[in-house]
């Protein structure tokens, strides 16, 4: 699916004309940009991200969160390609360079991904009259070409679905479909269920008799993510075991070390296959490469995978993060390295992630809906934190973050990230103990759930002592192999020069304070 995040570009040429069409919507959307000042360029951003003009859905694994952009430079219009982990394709062909874009070239951000046409159209009514003008000389220029007309060129986005409608019960393949179609065709389109004949149930977003990411429920499991054309698991997906299916694996004679009660991973035709965890029965968790559905082993691994819970923080710092593949490398012990460490045989999951949302009483992190909903696709515990500005209201923090920061059961709890010192020596430690106290109650009263404080060590040690914030847990910053000298923290930034699989750059690292068992009661749920 393709949508419009902000259909305006952010800069604009005098005059100059826009149209977008939007392919994969349940109907089209034309939208004529008008004039503007006379400004430097056109630009507009294509990718997921939420803060593109033209967005792609989270289905497309293979687009980039920014992932190109089409600009007017001088008289020419340009594609850039900005990923730095996926290809920007113009008429098949990959291109790194910028490359001048001609009528009709056709552009994709996956290998197989819809696609954008690029077209210069012509303008033929007047935009403006001068003051002046005579009926007589307006008629005329009605009717012959003069200055005062202007040529425009647009970019079009093709649609080349043709009109949907909704079906009912509509039998393909000896199943029934209940949903979006393309008109006089079987060719599911939008959003759809359809049920085999053997019951198997698929439901989700299709795209050209494809069902790119859904959900399929079956006699024995649950699985949500991505499959192929011909509804394999393909990609990476979530798949959950219900208590039947373990309980007649028992019966064939399988031990509970041999049962998976979920798998979360990549997936190749049916088959595990790539980086992927198992949780078993017996409560082990199993954490590395996958190939066609048998897991490698890694000799002389001295750790158990849950007896140390780790994770990330991130925010629009951190680009261009492969979710399908993180992972943390560490060595055959189980801790996990800062960045240059050259052994990366083991590895440990990235169990959790607190993801930025605020930041004093204005800034929004432009990734944080995306973050949330790609770790949540991932079966990462996700969790939103806020950036305390302490030259701000506090009221107007709290607007900010409660505006857009979610929290549900089983999300980590919220975070007031406190960090800068300066402010606190300017403003004052009473100010700081009094906004933070206001802003964590009124997080807990709107959201329901107890935020808790991110610090460095030593600020939590000079200003945050009192007995005011003794009933709050504390997710401390300190670099160093030595852990907080307090014991109440509940998670320990390690190191902010992560050396992780799945992202290139440094990138924090905090580990959980207790095993897996005990996380998953933090975050009050009683199943993997």
């Amino acid at each position: 699916m393709i949508s419009v995040h902000s259909i305006y570009p952010q800069k604009l040429y005098k005059s100059n004309c826009l149209t977008y069409t939007l392919e994969y919507l349940d109907s089209t959307v034309y939208h004529d940009i008008g004039e503007s000042e006379e400004i430097s360029r056109v630009l507009t951003l294509l990718g997921r991200d939420t803060s593109c003009h033209v967005r792609y859905d989270d289905s497309w694994s293979t687009v980039s969160g920014k992932h190109a952009l089409i600009e007017k430079n001088g008289n020419r219009w340009r594609l850039v390609h900005l990923s730095k982990t996926n290809q920007t394709y113009v008429n098949g062909k990959s291109i790194q360079t910028p490359y001048i874009l001609k009528n009709g070239d056709e552009i994709q951000l996956s290998a197989n991904g819809p696609r954008v046409i690029f077209k210069n159209r012509k303008n033929i009514w007047r935009r403006f009259l001068y003051g002046g003008l005579v009926f007589v000389a307006f008629l005329v220029g009605l009717l012959i070409p003069s200055p005062l007309y202007r040529n425009y060129q647009g970019l079009v986005i093709e649609d080349d679905v043709e009109a949907l409608i909704d079906t009912t019960n509509m039998v393909i393949d000896g199943g029934t479909y209940n949903g979006s179609i393309i008109k006089n065709s079987q060719v599911r389109n939008g959003y759809g269920r359809y049920e085999t004949e053997s019951g198997s149930v698929y439901e989700g977003h299709w795209i050209n008799d494809r069902l790119i990411y859904g959900t399929r429920t079956t006699q024995s499991s649950t699985y949500s993510g991505h499959f192929n054309s011909d509804l394999n698991n393909d990609g990476f997906g979530i798949i959950k075991y219900n208590d039947e299916y373990i309980e007649r694996k028992r019966e064939q004679g399988l031990a509970d070390s041999d049962i998976t009660t979920k798998y979360i991973g990549n997936w190749y035709k049916n088959n595990k296959h790539g980086i992927g965890r198992s949780y078993k029965k017996d409560g082990r968790i199993e954490f590395g490469h996958y190939s066609n559905g048998e897991f490698r082993k890694v000799p002389k691994a001295n750790y158990q995978v849950g007896s140390s819970v780790y994770g990330i923080d991130v925010s629009h710092f951190q680009k261009d993060i492969n979710w399908n593949d993180l992972a943390l490398y560490c060595d055959r012990n189980g801790n996990v390295h800062t960045k240059g460490a050259e052994e990366r045989i083991y590895m440990q999951p990235v169990f959790f992630a607190y993801i930025k949302a605020t930041e004093g009483a204005t800034i929004r992190d432009e990734m944080f809906s995306v973050r949330m909903t790609e770790a949540e696709r991932h079966g990462i515990v996700k969790g939103a934190y806020h950036f305390l500005r302490l030259g701000s209201s506090v009221e107007s923090q709290l607007k900010n973050f409660l505006e857009l920061a979610t929290w549900t059961h089983g999300d980590l709890p919220p975070a007031l990230d406190i960090e800068i010192e300066a402010e606190i020596k300017k403003y004052g430690v009473g100010k700081l103990q009094s906004m933070a106290l206001e802003w964590l109650e009124g997080v807990e009263s709107k959201m329901g759930v107890q935020p808790i404080i991110y610090t460095r060590e030593n600020i939590r040690n000079k200003y945050l002592s009192d007995s005011k914030f003794k009933k709050y847990q504390f997710w401390i910053a300190k670099y160093s192999s030595k852990r907080p000298e307090k014991m109440d923290w509940q998670i320990w930034q390690q190191t902010e020069k992560g050396d992780i699989n799945g992202y290139e750059g440094n990138i924090d690292i905090n580990i959980f304070h207790g095993n897996y068992s005990s996380f998953i009661k933090f975050i009050g749920i009683n199943e993997p």
